[in-house]
């Protein structure tokens, strides 16, 4: 009984715990919003080269 008190007044570990959870948290929302922009991006550099070569062709003619 006496090592079972010991125990749940020690909370380091748990203490890690918090912090391992919350750093992948963090990580996880980090490589969220990253491969939203990425796609995002890309989308929007696309869409602008094809612009402008639907432009710069159609000027040429």
């Amino acid at each position: 009984m006496r090592s079972f008190r010991r125990f749940l007044r020690h909370d380091e570990g748990a203490i890690t715990v918090e912090w391992v959870v919350l750093t992948a948290a963090v990580i996880t929302l980090a490589a969220s919003i990253g491969s939203y922009l990425d796609i995002s991006v890309k989308d929007e550099l696309k869409r602008m080269i094809d612009s402008t070569l639907s432009n710069g062709s159609s000027s040429r003619q």
